[in-house]
């Protein structure tokens, strides 16, 4: 096996400089966002890395890898036991509807949105960080509505991964 270089700053540079786009409504650009929940990745917590491939200007893939979104329900994030498996790959396509993948190499599942409509029954989600949602709007909304659980706070996109699987009911 050969040995591989490193690269220098000008390689990486180079790199980048060939996937310039002026972008724009034509043609097709890839999207990349790669630590969507910058502070939850500091911590060891909640991060996504999200790609979509426009064409023509509309969304028709969407990817989001969220390493460290439990396998099961996130609702039981931090009551998660340590041995439970970890690592989500959630990707859609135009008219094909949303999968997900374990990062482990798992065969992909469709996954569907709650298909609850008892409030009473919803798991709530808002964002961990207070200054990412209004928590007390949140609050006398999900009072008025009727539901029950306590919020299910979680960063990043990771919460429409886990609502696109159907975690939760409600997101505002």
């Amino acid at each position: 096996m050969s040995e591989i270089s490193p690269l220098s700053e000008e390689d990486v540079l180079i790199a980048i400089d060939k996937g310039k786009s002026e972008g724009g409504p034509h043609g097709q650009h890839w999207v990349l966002d790669p630590v969507d929940g910058t502070k939850g990745f500091l911590r060891g917590d909640q991060y996504a890395i999200a790609l979509a491939l426009l064409d023509e200007g509309k969304v028709v893939l969407g990817v989001l890898a969220c390493p460290n979104l439990p396998l099961g329900s996130a609702t039981c994030h931090y009551q998660r036991n340590p041995d439970s498996k970890v690592g989500c790959l959630f990707f859609a396509q135009l008219d094909a509807g949303t999968y997900l993948q374990g990062l482990d190499g798992s065969s992909p599942t469709k996954v569907h949105v709650s298909p609850t409509d008892n409030p009473e029954e919803a798991s709530f989600f808002e964002s961990f960080k207070a200054a990412h949602s209004m928590h007390e709007l949140s609050s006398m909304i999900s009072t008025k509505l009727g539901v029950i659980a306590p919020p299910v706070r979680i960063n990043s996109q990771a919460k429409y991964a886990a609502l696109s699987r159907g975690d939760g009911a409600i997101y505002l």
